[in-house]
């Protein structure tokens, strides 16, 4: 593999899913049947990005972090409302969700960094593989998004 940057998304719902609601409305994604994200590590092509390049980095964080490993879970809620915090988040390894239920109500504290690296999103890949079978994602956070699939940092 080069040293290039490469994301994949595929499934059903992940295409359509990352609209923005950068104006802070709120958005609602149904998984239906099933949606695959994978990611590398890398950082997004060009940059940083935009006019927040040279802004201090926030940490991403999420209600349910699942880091190694292969784990599934069916049924489930996950939600949170503090400001930077994801709902579901995968740092690595493989993740299955069936029949979840994800919310997040906390606004990012940068908007380049929710465009960019996904903070405040319903669900955030930054590594790894995640799987949803059925389910919905709500986001009413300022910046928040749905669904993001992102290998760079923070």
């Amino acid at each position: 593999m080069s040293s290039k940057n490469h994301t994949r998304l595929t499934g059903l719902v992940l295409v359509c899913v990352l609209g923005v609601s950068a104006c802070g409305s709120a958005t609602t994604t149904t998984a239906s049947p099933k949606a695959t994200t994978s990611t590398t590590a890398g950082a997004p092509p060009g940059g940083s990005g935009g006019g927040g390049g040279n802004a201090a980095q926030v940490a991403a964080k999420g209600a349910y972090v699942h880091s190694t490993g292969t784990t599934s879970a069916s049924g489930k809620m996950y939600s949170a409302s503090a400001a930077n915090t994801s709902g579901v988040m995968n740092a690595g390894g493989s993740l299955t969700l069936d029949e979840a239920r994800i919310s997040t109500s906390g606004a990012s504290s940068s908007s380049d960094q929710s465009s960019f690296y996904g903070l405040d999103a319903g669900i955030l890949a930054k590594a790894g593989s995640i799987t949803m079978n059925a389910g919905s994602t709500a986001t009413t956070g300022d910046g928040a998004n749905d669904v993001f699939a992102t290998a760079a940092a923070p």
